[in-house]
């Protein structure tokens, strides 16, 4: 009877924690699949049920009762950190979407086109990096969550040659030039009924809004301009440095 019971083995703690990480990737990944990230969550969540049924079902890995060569560890050591670290810098990405970086730009803008399909004009809208000599960055990148809206807002103040480089990505994209500065003037002009409604229909409707956000940021209309083009807008000001993106 003995030869035929079956053997009770000690099991390492690590297929707990194994377990436990694959449970946390699966619900979040599940729950950001909702989101415009789901092209990165999707593979991610595929990833921890096929990482739960090894857990599971290859139990005698984790027996800390049987010899095992130092090949075995090293390869199991060296699997481990790499799932750990993928998996928890992936999962923490999106809540580091408003994180006001220079160097993490490039992060943020690859990770967030991955819910865009290619060829997308976003792609192209949004700038490779943001400047060096780039003074009061802030940024936060928006998904989009079922049938919600998505956005990308951006400002920081630069030199004459970052904005001239933003104007010949708006050229590229055939963008709509709108002077704001002139908008300004006379709107101020119009608020003291110096001129007609009529006479401000000539801008096109964007203007108001455009000026308004950079009244928000706390910054001069005087010599801005707005190129729109593909539900996306680069406010700029050559005189002040003064960059606005948004999508």
């Amino acid at each position: 009877m003995k030869d035929t019971e079956k053997i009770k083995h000690k099991v390492s703690v690590w297929r707990i924690a194994d377990i436990l990480l694959c449970l946390v990737t699966i619900f979040i990944s599940a729950s950001f699949s909702l989101s415009a990230y789901i092209t990165v969550f999707s593979h991610l969540w595929i990833l921890g049920h096929f990482m739960l049924f090894l857990c599971i079902f290859c139990k005698k890995f984790y027996y800390t009762d049987v010899p095992h060569n130092k090949t075995e560890k090293s390869i199991t050591s060296t699997i481990r950190i790499v799932l750990y670290t993928a998996v928890i810098i992936i999962m923490a990405v999106p809540f580091t979407m408003h994180k006001s970086w220079k160097w993490y730009y490039p992060v943020q803008r690859a990770f967030y086109l991955t819910g865009y399909s290619k060829p997308c004009r976003l792609e192209y809208f949004l700038p490779e990096h943001i400047p060096d000599n780039a003074d009061g960055y802030e940024v936060h990148f928006i998904p989009k969550v079922l049938q919600g809206s998505a956005g990308v807002h951006i400002k920081f103040f630069t030199d004459k040659a970052a904005i001239e480089e933003l104007r010949r990505r708006a050229a590229d994209n055939n963008a709509e030039y709108l002077d704001i500065s002139a908008y300004y003037l006379d709107y101020k002009k119009y608020e003291n009924n110096q001129v007609s409604d009529d006479y401000m229909n000539k801008y096109p409707s964007g203007c108001l809004r455009f000026l308004n956000v950079i009244l928000q940021d706390n910054a001069s209309p005087d010599g801005a301009e707005a190129y729109t083009f593909g539900g996306g807008c680069y406010i700029l000001n050559e005189n002040t440095g003064y960059v606005r993106i948004y999508w």
